[in-house]
């Protein structure tokens, strides 16, 4: 026989409001008797494993934290993250071409 859970049995399993669970109805699959709604569990834990975010245990060597990593942007003009340094390096560059035309200006 399979294993029909209530709303409230689905909202505690869950850790959500009476409501969210019955807001989650039609992403996780529901089966209607007279009128009560009712959950698998198998269903309900096939939802909670696509729920699931981040590595499997064995691919967490494989994971970095972007601080450390240089990639590309997507979409953006910046191609690699800036540090403070380089920033500053930036600024410099850009204040020198500005001060020179305030004096070119007065002359």
């Amino acid at each position: 026989m399979v294993k029909l859970l209530t709303p409230a049995e689905l909202a505690e399993r869950l850790g959500v409001s009476l409501s969210k669970a019955y807001a989650l109805k039609g992403q996780i699959g529901y089966v209607e008797l007279g009128g009560n709604v009712r959950f698998e569990q198998r269903v309900v834990d096939a939802y909670i494993e696509r729920c699931k975010r981040g590595p499997a245990e064995e691919e967490k060597q494989e994971w970095a934290s972007q601080s450390v990593i240089e990639r590309p942007a997507k979409g953006g003009s910046s191609q690699k993250r800036m540090d403070q340094s380089v920033i500053k390096q930036l600024l410099k560059q850009k204040r020198k071409p500005s001060s020179t035309l305030k004096s070119a200006e007065r002359r």
